[in-house]
């Protein structure tokens, strides 16, 4: 739960600003269509990317350097019904 609540917090206070200093430079029809293809392209670019992430994670049961399972560390994203 701290976590999420974290993480909510540095998206909202640092990466959104940020996100937004992108455009400050455009004109308004410009910076709304930006935004648009930005947010529809880093959207998917990003589920993408998790699902690669997910995908791949449980094949490679230990990390070369430290022997530690790189599959135990991430989160479980199913759920076990019995």
């Amino acid at each position: 739960m701290r976590v999420q609540v974290f993480a909510k917090g540095a998206k909202f206070s640092m990466f959104k600003p940020a996100e937004e200093m992108v455009y400050i430079g455009l004109d308004e029809e410009s910076r709304t269509k930006g935004k648009a293809a930005i947010d529809v392209v880093g959207a998917q670019s990003g589920k993408s990317a998790g699902s690669v992430l997910q995908q791949v994670t449980p094949r490679f049961p230990a990390c070369t350097c430290c022997k530690h399972r790189l599959s135990a560390s991430m989160p479980s994203g199913s759920l076990s019904l019995k």
